[in-house]
């Protein structure tokens, strides 16, 4: 059985999709200079010098470092309309996504596991647990929904402006070789005083020979 990925052609069902896409990566964009201006204060503020929290810190600098980059890169390709660029993006987007998913699985199962092996004195805190990770397993469901729905927006630009970049280097071609043999092949051809359909009888000939 065969699934066809869906193709958008605008964003938002409304918005025009190269500006949707425009939009949402500046969005992404300042979220990710405040998130890491956020980690910054924090890491700067860290009164331990544990080696393990440092390491910790320069891990969630990296990546928020990371995240801005993918992001200029993102939009650059969405402003210059360079599906390559947009590409980098789209596999870069892919890799993270699997990884925060996995990266959140195993973290729920560590907290799943000492849920289970806790004593029954402990209930209220259990519970308090419990309540939290539906929450974030509802934000984790809510951020990946919207990045796969980035994900297919992308590919759709991406997909477009390859058709594009094909239909325009195929009339060029087109165009390079009629004007090649209108003008070294057959130098005595008058154009003058022809009629158009007469013109294209000529050019046509003309390729012929």
């Amino acid at each position: 059985m065969r699934f066809e990925v869906p193709e958008f052609k605008k964003c938002c069902c409304c918005v025009p999709l190269r500006y949707g896409l425009l939009a949402w990566g500046y969005l992404k964009l300042l979220i990710g200079l405040s998130l890491l201006l956020v980690v910054l204060i924090a890491a700067f503020n860290m009164r331990h010098n544990i080696p393990e929290l440092i390491a910790f810190w320069v891990f969630v600098i990296f990546v928020c470092l990371l995240d801005i980059s993918f992001n200029i890169v993102f939009i650059v390709g969405a402003h210059t309309k360079n599906y390559k660029l947009l590409r980098v993006f789209y596999y870069a987007t892919i890799v993270g996504v699997v990884a925060y998913f996995l990266l959140f699985l195993v973290y729920f199962l560590i907290q799943l596991i000492a849920l289970t092996q806790a004593d029954t004195a402990a209930e209220l805190h259990n519970y308090r647990i419990t309540v939290l990770l539906v929450e974030e397993i509802a934000e984790v469901c809510v951020n990946i929904a919207l990045d796969c729905y980035l994900l297919l927006l992308t590919r759709s630009e991406i997909l477009k402006l390859q058709r594009s970049c094909r239909f325009q280097f195929t009339n060029n071609a087109a165009d390079a070789e009629i004007q090649y043999n209108l003008h070294t092949d057959i130098p005595d051809l008058d154009v003058q005083g022809m009629t158009p359909d007469n013109l294209v009888i000529t050019k046509t000939d003309a390729a012929i020979i």
